[in-house]
């Protein structure tokens, strides 16, 4: 299956781009898919450990099982934000 995840602030950074598409298997889970993100780009490992996944106006947590997801949806990854 196929995904889309888009990236925003330091992620965007770090990986160069807005978005792109990832092959996964529908027995993962997101943990598992930002594992995978943070071997591949092991500068980004400690953001991408504070990030969280979200669809449309829904916050995912981190087991949901990609099986539950549709083949082609796009997902956002959202690092973490502070301020004052």
């Amino acid at each position: 299956m196929n995904i889309e995840i888009q990236v925003f602030g330091r992620l965007q950074r770090f990986f160069g781009v807005a978005s792109f598409f990832v092959s996964v298997a529908e027995t993962q889970t997101l943990h598992d898919v930002l594992n995978s993100l943070a071997e591949q780009q092991p500068e980004a490992a400690e953001t991408l450990a504070r990030s969280t996944w979200a669809t449309g106006q829904s916050l995912l947590p981190r087991q949901t099982c990609l099986a539950d997801l549709q083949d082609g949806m796009t997902l956002v990854l959202l690092p973490a934000v502070s301020g004052g």
